[in-house]
């Protein structure tokens, strides 16, 4: 932590500062969903988390969104595999 030493100079009183580290994992971290990249299990866990919707939502919106697309014949089926549904 960066206290200013001028700070402590101008307060002319005793003060403690008390600065405490705390763990945290990796695998807790969600700031990590936007500075790594990450994949499998905890890409789709801060994925969730971040857009607040579950796995199963999620498989909704997919099918939702290649409907839309075939709908406007935008669609590939060669590209299916995007979509794994």
């Amino acid at each position: 932590m960066f206290v200013s030493l001028h700070f402590f100079k101008k307060t002319k009183s005793k003060i403690t500062v008390f600065q405490q580290v705390l763990y945290c994992p990796t695998s807790d971290m969600i700031a990590d969903y936007n500075t790594k990249p990450l994949q499998g299990v905890l890409f789709v866990k801060f994925r969730d988390l971040i857009m607040e919707i579950n796995q199963k939502e999620f498989d909704v919106y997919k099918q939702h969104y290649k409907d839309v697309l075939t709908q406007y014949n935008l669609f590939d089926e060669h590209e299916s595999y995007l979509f794994n549904i």
